[in-house]
């Protein structure tokens, strides 16, 4: 399955909507239906896939469940990485800018993708 970076940007910017910590200091529980409500332009096996590969790759805390032929991500927050990623990604200007980069080589990894989104953004800083 491929991974669609629109929807691993989309499923970052729900998880930040719907992250929140109670007055006991625990994490709101976040599963992919969850996800797919508040991202409706990807299907859910889109949404879990973008939610996987961000749990492998660290960008979010949680677990994933195995139950039965199913299995789910458990999302308890952002990690500081996927918090970097998110922000570098947030402007709709930089995203669009990511993607005509990319538009040639029609897929990069997250690694590309990430230091892609910094250096654009350092760029628009002068920095």
């Amino acid at each position: 399955m491929r991974l669609d970076m629109d929807c691993v940007r989309d499923v970052l910017l729900a998880l930040e909507k719907l992250t929140d910590i109670n007055e006991n200091h625990l994490h709101r529980r976040i599963i992919t239906e969850h996800v797919c409500k508040e991202v409706p332009n990807f299907d859910e096996k889109e949404v879990y896939n973008a939610l996987y590969t961000l749990y492998q790759a660290d960008y979010i805390e949680g677990d994933k469940i195995d139950f039965g032929a199913c299995s789910d991500i458990i999302v308890e927050a952002i990690t500081w990485p996927g918090y970097e990623l998110l922000n570098n990604l947030r402007s709709d200007q930089v995203w669009a800018s990511v993607k005509e980069k990319i538009k040639p080589l029609g897929t990069v990894s997250m690694q590309v993708l990430a230091n892609l989104a910094t250096k654009i953004v350092s760029d628009f800083l002068g920095i």
